[in-house]
Parts: structure tokens; sequence; C-alpha cells
């Protein structure tokens, strides 16, 4: 799979393009930016995955890092929505996402954690926002093309 960022209502992204799963264990994938819904010095994300396609996996990292050889969400049967929710580690409010086989995703951001660099507060790390939907690839009311 090979896809291109985009940003998604001005808070995020999901990736449009898809060729085949990767031949390598490294699979190919797609930078994501969380702004504005989070400052680029955010050190993680909180982000609520839903995938529907073939059976699989969805999986995010830091990006201009390695994958890191784990997943987000599994989806087991084709067709069949599978949800998960994880914190993503960011690289200057960025990450990397990608799945084996494509298919249709759904990206919600929750919140983030601020960065080692950002002022002290009474209100601790974690800095939620209200959920909203930055990426549904599903169908002609979807703003993106599968990944």
């Amino acid at each position: 799979m090979r896809a291109i960022g985009w940003i998604v209502s001005g808070f995020m992204i999901a990736g449009v393009g898809c060729s085949s799963p990767p031949s390598t264990p490294a699979p190919a994938s797609t930078e994501a930016a969380i702004a504005p819904a989070a400052p680029a010095t955010a050190a993680a994300a909180v982000v609520s995955f839903t995938a529907i396609g073939e059976p699989g996996w969805y999986a995010a990292w830091p990006a201009g890092s390695a994958w890191p050889g784990t997943s987000v969400v599994n989806t087991e049967l084709a067709g069949a929505p599978a949800t998960a929710s994880a914190i993503v580690p960011l690289t200057n409010g960025r990450f990397e996402i990608s799945s084996l086989r494509g298919g249709d995703v759904v990206l919600d951001v929750n919140g983030y954690f601020t960065g080692a660099g950002s002022p002290s507060s009474t209100e601790g790390l974690f800095v939620p926002v209200a959920p909203t939907r930055v990426a549904d690839t599903r169908g002609a009311t979807g703003v993106l093309a599968p990944i």
C-alpha cells in the first residue's frame, strides 16, 4: 500500500490510494498530521480507529521512525468493522498510518498529550478535545478514497 497524506477539516489526515500489500516486513505508509487539533509540540495523540476491510491490520506510529511491528486494530471478517483506540506518539505533530490489505478507515481525534517543552499547567499533560471525525473513507459520503 502507498498513500498520500491529507489534512481533513483542518484537523487530521488519512490516506488515499492503494496498491498491493507490502512485500517487506515494514509496510508502506502515509504520514498523518493532527494540527490544528493539537500543536506540533504535542508528544502523542489519542486516536480512535474504525477499520473496515479484508482480514488484516491497521497500524500507526511516529512519523519518520521505523514501523514497530505492531498494529492498532485488526480486522477479522471481510466488511465487518473493527474498532480500537490508541495513544499514538507523534514526531512534530505527525504520525504514520498503514494497513496490511487496505480498506476503509475512520479516524477520530479525542485529545493529545503535551510535550516536554510545554509550559507547566494545573490541568496536567492530557488535553481533551471534543471527539472530531477527521477522516471517513466509506462510500459516497467519504471524504477520501480507501487506504
